[in-house]
């Protein structure tokens, strides 16, 4: 057996780590545990053929590496699973929105936003494909100075201890959902979780005192429908970074729904009450506390730039992504009066550069460039006249945003994002 491995100092935090062959030794020993362990044959959800694993087992061959990016299973986006403020008095969050409705929580209580931090920022991010006799398992296993370290937390007792009950509560994580997606190689099948689906297989947590021994690690093995999803791509991709940096648990559940929602759409709406449910906001039915908190979050994340705007109008909320061209305004004249669309545009640029200002004003930078992006990149007939009828029916059609900010405000919610 190999020499045992002094621990490395990074920043103050003692890093754990085992020689391969203990490793190994170590989770193999999990897993001769886990195939021996009985289980009750009636899963729980609709359609256990749908998890054939051996399936899975023979696609993915070599070990998904770490990258910069956390990666969020999509369906426990869609709905609220923490709660992030208030005395926690219940062991679940539940949900119940059109077609679906779920309920997810632990014995222990129900998720706060530290440990949702830490199921996507270190669980998830730390999945991978452990091969033992051509045979693969899906776990995560890391240390709590991983925890620590990745995650910025300062290393002390009291921290170390909050990581350890953090990590033991999502042990025991467990789901109801109804119309629950898992992607397979043939597309997305639905199927209903009617009892409480454990999200691991198995764990086992370490004791923090124990730092130089194979103890020291946590060992998470996926259950079956999350493999699925994970491995095939059924994520969210978000900056490990920008993960680690948002200070605040609600705003970073806020923005990821949202980054999700947008995708590569030019904008994304949502009636406002919908959306204040699924991001998690409770103040006791107070709609108009609830619409307050939820500006200030969306504030910030503009400031900050990770959304570009948005607009809230008849109590539905449009947002817009960070501008794809910082330098609009000139981006549209070049394109309007270029060589190719000269002698079209009869309007002297003095007037035009106004007509374009008035708009942004009116109607936000996002909204401008998504009709100029529409004209500009239309695959059948990129053309100016797309963009000026475009901005008639706009004027036609929609009000001017009503909601404007004073240089005061301003200057106020850039002060809170620290520029």
């Amino acid at each position: 057996m190999d020499e045992q491995k002094t621990p490395e100092k990074n920043n103050g935090v003692q890093l754990i780590s085992l020689p391969e062959s203990e490793l190994k030794e170590f989770i193999d020993s999990k897993i001769d545990f886990l195939e021996g362990k009985p289980f009750d044959a009636e899963a729980g959800y609709d359609a256990p053929e749908l998890f054939e694993m051996t399936q899975l087992e023979k696609r993915t061959s070599s070990p998904l590496s770490l990258t910069h990016n956390v990666r969020i299973e999509r369906n426990l986006i869609e709905v609220p699973i923490a709660i992030y403020s208030g005395k926690i008095k219940t062991n679940w969050v539940e949900f119940k929105k059109g077609d679906i409705e779920t309920k997810v929580g632990t014995p222990d209580g129900a998720l706060t936003g530290f440990d949702e931090r830490i199921l996507w920022g270190i669980i998830a991010y730390r999945f991978t494909e452990y091969q033992r006799n051509g045979k693969g398992y899906y776990l995560s296993y890391f240390t709590t100075y991983d925890v620590i370290n990745d995650l910025n937390l300062g290393n002390s007792g009291a921290v170390r201890q909050q990581v350890k009950k953090s990590i033991e509560k999502i042990g025991g994580l467990m789901i109801k959902y109804k119309n629950f997606r898992v992607m397979k190689e043939s597309g997305k099948q639905t199927i209903n979780i009617r009892k409480q689906y454990p999200v691991f297989k198995y764990t086992e947590t370490a004791d923090v005192k124990d730092e130089k021994h194979e103890k020291s690690y946590h060992v998470f093995i996926w259950n079956d429908m999350f493999c699925y999803n994970f491995v095939n791509q059924y994520v969210k991709y978000i900056p490990k970074q920008r993960f680690i940096d948002i200070p605040d648990d609600l705003m970073r559940r806020t923005w990821i729904y949202l980054s999700c929602k947008l995708g590569n759409q030019p904008s994304y709406s949502e009636n406002l009450p919908s959306l204040i449910a699924r991001v998690g906001i409770t103040t006791k039915s107070n709609k108009t506390r609830a619409v307050k908190i939820l500006k200030d979050k969306l504030d910030y994340l503009i400031a900050k730039k990770d959304l570009g705007s948005y607009r809230i109008k008849n109590d539905i909320l449009t947002v817009y992504p960070v501008r794809k061209y910082p330098d609009l305004q000139q981006r549209i004249l070049d394109w309007l009066y270029g060589d190719v669309f000269n002698n079209w545009v009869r309007a002297p640029k003095p007037q035009m550069i106004n007509k374009i200002n008035t708009l942004i004003k009116n109607y936000g930078d996002s909204r401008i460039e998504e009709l100029f992006l529409n004209a500009a990149e239309h695959r059948a007939d990129p053309h100016p006249s797309h963009f000026i009828e475009s901005i008639k029916q706009l004027e036609t059609t929609e009000e001017p945003i009503t909601e404007q900010l004073t240089p005061g405000e301003i200057a106020k919610m850039k002060e809170k994002a620290g520029l």
